[in-house]
């Protein structure tokens, strides 16, 4: 995706997560999507939202967003919510 269609993508996404609550899948790529368009500040409380629902796919966030897994912020909110 180029960042335009990434911004696009996003806003479909939160429509759909609005009418799909709580879906963890939907809440992994807008956090993926917002950290590749650098929006880490918003991507960590989407990523936080969408561990709560399901910790277990936690994959699918590093699918969407390879190299994620080696940003400290992640990686922490990562091992507070694995905590939990």
């Amino acid at each position: 995706f180029m960042y335009g269609s990434k911004t696009k993508a996003i806003n479909i996404l939160k429509k759909s997560e609005r009418i799909i609550e709580n879906n963890a899948d939907i809440n992994y790529r807008i956090a993926a999507y917002l950290y590749e368009t650098r929006k880490n500040r918003e991507a960590l409380a989407i990523l936080k939202k969408a561990l709560n629902i399901n910790p277990d796919n936690i994959s699918k966030f590093i699918d969407y967003c390879p190299g994620a897994e080696y940003d400290t912020d992640v990686n922490n909110l990562i091992k507070k919510i694995s905590k939990n």
